[in-house]
């Protein structure tokens, strides 16, 4: 529990205040004072760095831009908080024909099937017109 010492004459000056502004503008200005002991800091961005950061921030579970912003200063001033840069690639999905002959090719990579290596062309070219010709695994062509 935090417990907070109020100086009397901020409190009457604040209680003279609600007669000419009101209650709420009171609570407010006293909520403020003690509680919110805050600032408000402005960073200067373009509208579509905004956008797309409030969706990235929706997307991480944030209820905010405010609260992820939030969220990364506490992080960097307690120096928990890490910053890799690197260039992201372009992902390339296979339909899914290619998927199925990229994952047999992988089986036959494991297991064997597949050619030896050559020296040169002659060797590759001799290899592929033998109709003897066997895997690196023993199997036939």
């Amino acid at each position: 529990m935090v417990v907070y010492q109020i100086n009397p004459e901020i409190v009457l000056k604040f209680c003279t205040g609600i007669l000419s502004s009101g209650i709420d503008i009171f609570l407010q200005k006293l909520y403020n004072c003690i509680i919110m002991q805050r600032v408000i800091v402005q960073v200067p961005m373009s509208k579509d760095l905004k956008e797309k950061a409030e969706v990235i921030s929706a997307d991480l579970g944030f209820s905010s831009l405010q609260e992820t912003i939030r969220v990364l200063l506490t992080k960097l001033s307690k120096k928990e908080f890490g910053l890799r840069v690197e260039e992201i690639e372009d992902v390339i999905y296979l339909s899914p024909v290619a998927e199925r002959k990229f994952k047999k090719a992988q089986k036959d990579i494991i297991s064997g099937r597949v050619s030896p290596s050559f020296d040169n062309a002659d060797d590759a070219i001799a290899w592929l017109n033998n109709p003897k010709a066997e895997l690196q695994n023993g199997d036939k062509i």
